[in-house]
């Protein structure tokens, strides 16, 4: 965990500011769906949703203040689902489940359920918000 804050603390600045410039462009409906998509892949960087959230809550900071909880739990959502396919998690299950199974075969089969899920928030987001 102490590795994983401090390769968090190393790359965060740069890369928050980064999504940050990214979705300063984008409008707010692209905005919304961007979220969820930025916390799953911090959650395949890190392997962690916890770090995930460390490493671009700085993106949080071009949002509305108004719309910053709806935009937390956007990013708190993907973190949470990018979980599935992070290779970390694979191999730490890897490690005590006796049978011999590929990373592959575990992100082919997960990576379809975490696209579903994603494509499902975004929606109930877009609806919530109209």
């Amino acid at each position: 965990v102490l590795l994983l804050i401090s390769f968090t603390q190393l790359i965060a600045k740069s890369l928050s500011e980064h999504v940050s410039a990214l979705t300063a462009s984008m409008n707010q409906s692209w905005q919304m769906v961007f979220q969820p998509i930025i916390g799953i892949s911090g959650s395949f960087i890190t392997g962690s949703a916890t770090m995930s959230n460390l490493l671009f809550a700085g993106s949080l900071s071009t949002v509305a203040l108004a719309q910053q909880p709806l935009f937390a739990a956007l990013l708190h959502t993907g973190s949470a689902i990018g979980n599935a396919i992070s290779l970390q998690n694979i191999t730490m299950v890897k490690s005590v489940i006796p049978d011999n199974i590929l990373e592959s075969r575990v992100l082919k089969f997960n990576l379809p359920v975490v696209l579903l899920y994603a494509v499902l928030v975004i929606l109930s987001v877009l609806i919530f918000m109209r």
